[in-house]
């Protein structure tokens, strides 16, 4: 896992920061799209909801909420 980047959530991420285009995508598929749309994300985590995501906020992390284990992105991607 890489080392977070900007832990203030006030600070303004650069890149795209929001991927709703992508709920109902498979997550490996989604993964690939924020990974090409925005060079600064470098951990993209995938995670079937409900989870338990850290408190901490980081300008080069996505979560990708799946709504079962081979299942599709539940909720929109956004940097976290």
């Amino acid at each position: 896992m890489s080392q977070c980047d900007k832990h203030d959530p006030s600070y303004h991420c650069p890149g795209k920061s929001y991927w709703p285009e992508l709920v109902g995508a498979k997550p490996l598929d989604a993964k690939a799209v924020i990974l090409s749309e925005n060079p600064h994300v470098d951990n993209v985590v995938i995670a079937v909801y409900p989870g338990i995501a850290p408190p901490d906020f980081c300008c080069n992390r996505v979560y990708v909420w799946i709504d079962r284990p081979d299942g599709t992105v539940k909720f929109p991607p956004m940097i976290d």
